[in-house]
């Protein structure tokens, strides 16, 4: 069975989600820590870049998701709105690569 951390994912490598079916294609490798993978993505739906988090632990993931999730309903307020200030959490899924499904967000 592969697993994220031995899994490699070169730029280039598209990850397409395997439940809202979105397409990210890699452009680098931001950082490697306890819990995951960040990488540079470009959306092929927008062309826009963010960061794009492949998780080692679904569990932990979610934790991550949850307080991404609040922030955004804090951001939901009419002032926070009209700061400017960015939406947080834009896609969760799984990408699905070896017969193992690799959660991100």
């Amino acid at each position: 069975m592969t697993t994220l951390s031995d899994a490699s994912f070169p730029p280039g490598t598209v990850v397409t989600g395997k439940w809202n079916r979105s397409r990210y294609t890699i452009r680098k490798l931001l950082g490697k820590g306890a819990n995951g993978i960040v990488f540079l993505v470009q959306r092929g739906e927008n062309g826009k870049h963010y960061a794009l988090k492949m998780g080692f632990d679904p569990v932990d993931l979610q934790s991550e998701v949850n307080v991404l999730k609040s922030f955004q309903l804090q951001r939901n307020h009419e002032a926070l709105r009209q700061s400017g200030i960015p939406s947080y959490l834009k896609d969760v899924d799984d990408y699905a690569v070896r017969g193992r499904d690799i959660p991100f967000m």
